[in-house]
């Protein structure tokens, strides 16, 4: 390696650790003590000291043996939690990366559209999103109403020409019915996919406006066809930006404020004012989703592949 190629993969590499130095800094300084002191608290009974401070009692284990074997309340919506999380993340890559997929095509009125589906986003935000958790207006007209309701509401006004149940039980006889309770859970929560695949769409599509055209002009001179240079050209170049957006989906999902779970360990902690008890329960929230992420980082992770232009 010549001295030159050095010199400019040092500059390369010191351009990304000035990027993230902020982040660093803020993990070291502010993040980390806050999170040390919440599992100190989590292996102990805190209470407010009228002197100031909080007392804390050691209970070893039992903050954590009572919300996983107790707390019936808690270990319904956490497993729940989890169940949803299986259920919609690979909906909501797929979703968005066929939407990506189509955003990127030329046709007329495409910035419309692009607008469209970036307005989840514009939603998840502000007084907007305030009104939907508090389902004043959503609640009200059926906005994210479930996508079963919907299906039977559009048998009854057929006459009950379409028999959605008797065509699903068919396909339980086909032996399909994991795969169709799959397709279920996910057009149940139609609404809550689409609502959360706005930055995952612009995420795709940037990089798919990022692999080089002169590839898809080759293979073309080659003979292949759209289906075969989808495959070996650009799922391979995207790839990578599908580890951000699965990394980014997983995270966006322990971190939706409207969770249930979210809920009852903010109730739990600040309204109960039990301290430990909800720090116990934020740890195993926090150590179910850093698992996950490990699991999800190593399987995705050998599947990517990088472009060196």
């Amino acid at each position: 390696m010549t001295s030159k190629l050095r010199l400019a993969r040092f500059r390369k590499n010191s351009a990304g650790y000035i990027f993230v130095l902020p982040v660093i800094i803020g993990i070291v300084f502010f993040f980390a003590p806050a999170m040390v002191q919440s599992l100190v608290y989590s292996f102990h009974e805190v209470s407010p000291n009228p002197a100031g401070g909080v007392t804390m009692s050691y209970l070893g284990f039992a903050n954590f043996n009572r919300a996983l074997n107790v707390d019936v309340a808690f270990k319904y919506r956490f497993i729940t939690a989890l169940t949803n999380l299986v259920a919609d993340v690979p909906v909501i890559l797929i979703f968005s990366f066929i939407m990506a997929n189509a955003l990127n095509q030329k046709f007329k009125g495409r910035w419309l559209f692009r607008a469209i589906f970036f307005i989840p986003v514009i939603i998840g935000t502000g007084i907007i999103a305030k009104i939907e958790t508090d389902d004043y207006l959503f609640g009200a007209y059926g906005i994210g109403a479930s996508a079963s309701t919907a299906a039977n509401a559009a048998s009854s006004m057929a006459g009950g020409t379409l028999n959605v149940q008797s065509m699903i039980g068919f396909l339980r006889a086909l032996g399909l019915g994991r795969f169709i309770d799959y397709i279920i859970t996910a057009i149940d929560r139609l609404y809550y996919v689409v609502n959360n695949s706005g930055v995952q769409i612009v995420i795709f599509l940037s990089a798919l406006q990022g692999v080089p055209q002169s590839l898809y002009e080759a293979s073309r001179v080659e003979g292949c066809s759209g289906w075969e240079s989808f495959w070996k050209i650009t799922l391979p170049l995207v790839s990578p930006i599908l580890l951000v957006n699965t990394i980014y989906t997983i995270v966006n999902f322990f971190l939706d404020p409207k969770s249930e779970l979210t809920a009852i360990i903010q109730d739990t902690t600040f309204l109960r004012g039990l301290y430990g008890y909800g720090a116990a329960m934020t740890w195993l929230f926090f150590a179910s989703a850093g698992a996950i992420l490990a699991v999800i980082c190593f399987l995705v992770s050998r599947m990517v592949f990088y472009y060196d232009d």
